[in-house]
Parts: C-alpha cells; structure tokens; sequence
C-alpha cells in the first residue's frame, strides 16, 4: 500500500500531468513525463521478470527486484533488461509534452509500463490495455499508478 506522502507526491504529479494537458505549459515548463520511456509489453512485467530468470525474494514485487539488482549491478539486471527486450512489442521516449506514439502496433492486448521519479518518490503505471484498431489513447493519473514495492 502506497504511502501517504507517496500518494501525496502521485496526487501533485497527476495534477501537473493535468494541469499541463489543460493549459499551454509555461516557458521553460516541460511535462513531468517528458523524456521518460514508454514500454509496451506482451506480458504483465512480473511474468517478464520471472521469465528472466532472475531471483525475486519472497515478499519483493517485479519493481522493486529490478531496482534491487540494478541498483547493486548485479547479473539479474542484465537479465531482467533483456527479458523485458524480448517482451517488447514497442517502446518509444515521450516528448517534452509528456506525449508517445507507438507505431505499427496491431491490435490485441498489451502491457502498459512507465516509470518516473518526481519529488523523489518512484511512480509506475503498469497495466493492462486492450488496442482497437485505429487511434487508441490513454490517461495517466493517480487511479491508474501501481505501488513500487
């Protein structure tokens, strides 16, 4: 469960997402999720992650196993890099407007997987999204965040 300043941090990033989105952004003022990478996956990323083969310790989620092993430079990062590679049905880098546009995605169902840090607090969104053809579109808030545990 998500901390209170934790929900607090998510609230006041999800209002500047909002807020941006709403109004011209200031000079200067870019989106909060400008520049992060967006990953769409073919699986959950804890199937990725127990595909990779990489250790997870009892109780520690997919998020926090990756940060543990990359944060210690350790092979299972390696791994879980590769694995989450090969699950890859597209990734691409948000513009400075917080914006991303998968490209040549067919239509099925994906996995939705961003991270961001802001106010020094870790922010995920990681979940389900089912693609039409055509347009799809989706929104960023605190409804849709996932504990990084």
């Amino acid at each position: 469960m998500a901390s209170a300043a934790q929900v607090k941090s998510a609230q006041e990033f999800n209002k500047k997402i909002q807020d941006q989105q709403n109004a011209a952004p200031a000079a200067g003022a870019p989106n909060a999720l400008g520049g992060h990478p967006y990953i769409l996956l073919r699986d959950d990323f804890a199937t990725v992650v127990a595909k990779s083969g990489a250790a997870m310790a009892p109780g520690v989620g997919p998020v926090k196993t990756m940060g543990i092993a990359c944060g210690n430079r350790t092979p299972d990062c390696q791994k879980i890099i590769a694995g989450v590679q090969a699950d890859s049905a597209s990734a691409v880098v948000a513009d400075a407007t917080g914006k991303g546009v998968f490209p040549g995605v067919p239509a099925g169902t994906y996995y939705l997987m961003i991270s961001a840090v802001y106010n020094n607090q870790p922010l995920l969104w990681a979940f389900r999204v089912d693609l039409k053809a055509g347009p799809n579109a989706v929104t960023l808030d605190q409804r849709n965040t996932s504990p990084v545990n």
